[in-house]
């Protein structure tokens, strides 16, 4: 069999043939191990047999240095350079494995993999890329990975990418770091690049730590796990909310999937995944994938970019603490939309549909008998930026504290009234900002008595989608005001305008009243039993401020007209001009492979 290859090597100065001329040469195949050289290990996380057999590969490059690879290799390509830097040159190479990958670095210092500006290079295996040294993609060709068995891109330490065309297709994860020594090592940096990647697993995981940074164009479309539309069913699909769980048993709706007795299992289908904290500072992401679409096991930070969200489950979610500081966010579909343990948002512009909670802070801890009980170090609190919220269960659900400093919040909640537009077990206070939220009436809550601007709590009667809500003072002036594009019987609103004797006007589809605020809240008073503490008790929370659990006998019944009457052929996932299901959102998002 003949082997078509050329190999350069600027380092040392080597010339392979007497034909220097001639870019591109057939040879006999390069020296290798001893035939007796043990095989390549058929292990499913790790290649580090001593030795690889001449039948297993097509090249060894043995030495550091830069080394161009151009045509066609059929067999495994080899770097076993020990402690040396390697870069690997793709200008037009095609390589076909049928080993346990297309490019198998066993040994080298760090390895640089540089696409040739314009080239185009092909990698099928059972694995694309497998390094045992940290590795840096960069270059302006294009990489096909096709890969059968494993991992499209891994690397036992650290991965950057700063720029190329990536096309990825894998049966695990697109493009992994991991490190089982020190995980902390495997971390992976995008700063730019054009990604396309459908895997069976995560799109891009790390053991350590994500970051991106929008320094080059960095673009990222990764089909995880089927998408989601192949989400599995969710434990608590009960009707009751998922921010709580039954009575104060939550379920994890983000946890990993269980392991399986088989170790090839694919067990994690996110779209971006980190063990360690994550940090984007930019980029345009279109992410779609059967589990969340983001997420990390620790901190995660959002700094900026472009995100267009579609997940089976959580679409943002972090195990600690969440920040926002800006970037745009349209999340079309989800079952919780973003959940952490504690939510800053400081920033930014935020679209989120959800089928169950919009934002939820949860520790995960939420146990016993008593549904309403504070998680200890559990908030969500808004300070700055937008967010637009069409939640099916509860809108903005916080285990903790609820605070909002700044900002605008426009809620547009739960139909049914087994949620409530705002949900939380500790306090709500408002201390700036605009909210708007606006749901079902029989679990709605309000602001609570330390609140140092004025909020305003009213049962509307059922309100058709496509009313107005309008906050006017006594000059007429509009303090605050939104159309929503779902039904609704309830309203809460604040404004820093509201203050304790002032005048007001609630004016919400066909409803108005005006209000003289004798102090800081009207028509509520939080917690269980709110609804009886505020001054218009037609703005309570119903049934006696008691949260209506519809299926107890315990319970009184609600009073006849109080549960929201569904127009004919009414849509409840249906918002505005956007997408069906979506808070008009400017249309679809962009295709998923």
């Amino acid at each position: 069999m003949k082997w078509k290859f050329v190999l350069t090597t600027v380092l040392f100065g080597i010339l392979l043939t007497s034909c220097a001329a001639e870019a591109d040469i057939e040879t006999a195949p390069p020296a290798t191990e001893p035939a007796e050289t043990a095989e390549l290990t058929e292990s499913a996380d790790a290649e580090s047999a001593p030795g690889i057999s001449a039948a297993a590969e097509s090249l060894r490059i043995t030495e550091g240095g830069e080394h161009r690879l151009t045509g066609t290799y059929d067999g495994m390509v080899t770097v076993d350079a020990g402690t040396d830097d390697v870069t690997l040159v793709f200008d037009g190479a095609e390589i076909t494995s049928s080993g346990k990958a297309a490019v198998y670095i066993r040994s080298a210092g760090n390895v640089t993999v540089t696409l040739a500006e314009g080239s185009t290079n092909i990698l099928t295996g059972k694995k694309g890329i497998h390094s045992e040294a940290a590795l840096l993609l960069n270059g302006g060709g294009s990489l096909t990975v096709t890969a059968s068995e494993g991992h499209g891109i891994i690397a036992k330490s650290a991965i950057t990418v700063t720029d190329g065309t990536y096309s990825i297709t894998a049966a695990k994860d697109g493009i992994h770091a991991e490190n089982e020594t020190d995980p902390i090592l495997a971390e992976i940096l995008l700063t730019g690049g054009n990604f396309m990647i459908v895997s069976d697993g995560d799109g891009v995981s790390a053991a350590g730590t994500l970051q991106t940074d929008d320094t080059n164009g960095l673009q990222l479309l990764v089909n995880a796990g089927g998408g989601a539309e192949n989400a599995e069913p969710h434990a608590d699909d009960m009707g009751w909310g998922g921010g709580r769980g039954f009575f104060g048993w939550g379920w994890d709706s983000s946890a990993e999937t269980e392991e399986t007795a088989d170790e090839n299992a694919v067990t994690s289908f996110k779209a971006l995944k980190s063990d360690g904290d994550m940090i984007l500072n930019g980029g345009m992401f279109t992410l779609g994938s059967a589990e969340d679409t983001i997420h990390t096991n620790a901190n995660l930070t959002v700094n900026g970019g472009t995100y267009h969200l579609s997940a089976g489950d959580d679409a943002v979610h972090a195990d600690l603490a969440l920040t926002i500081n800006g970037g745009m966010f349209q999340i079309f579909e989800s079952y919780e939309g973003i959940e952490a343990k504690t939510i800053d948002v400081n920033g930014g512009e935020l679209h989120v549909k959800a089928s169950d909670d919009g934002f939820n802070a949860s520790g995960g801890t939420s146990t016993g008998w008593n549904p309403m009980a504070a998680e200890e170090g559990v908030y969500f609190k808004v300070s700055g930026g937008t967010i637009f919220l069409d939640a099916d269960g509860d809108g903005l659900d916080s285990n903790g504290d609820f605070i909002v400093t700044g900002g605008k919040i426009y809620v547009a909640g739960p139909t049914n009234s087994g949620n409530g537009a705002l949900d939380y077990g500790g306090e709500a206070v408002a201390e700036g900002g605009v909210v708007i939220a606006a749901g079902s009436s029989g679990m709605a809550e309000s602001f609570g008595a330390n609140s140092t601007q004025g909020a305003i709590m009213v049962n509307t009667g059922n309100q058709p989608a496509g009313s107005a809500v309008t906050l006017t003072d006594e000059a007429g002036n509009v303090l605050a005001e939104y159309t929503f594009g779902k039904t609704f019987s309830n309203v809460v609103v604040t404004a820093p305008e509201i203050v304790a004797g002032g005048t007001y006007t609630v004016t919400a589809g066909t409803y108005s009243e005006t209000i003289t605020m004798d102090g800081l809240l009207y028509g509520s008073g939080g917690g269980m039993f709110g609804g009886m503490g505020g001054m218009n008790m037609g703005g309570g929370r119903g049934n006696g401020g008691g949260k209506n659990r519809a299926d107890r006998e315990d319970v009184p019944a609600m009073p006849e007209g109080e549960v929201p009457q569904m127009p004919e052929g009414f849509d409840p996932g249906a918002m505005g001009g956007g997408r069906p299901g979506g808070m008009g959102m400017g249309g679809e998002p962009p295709q998923m492979p």
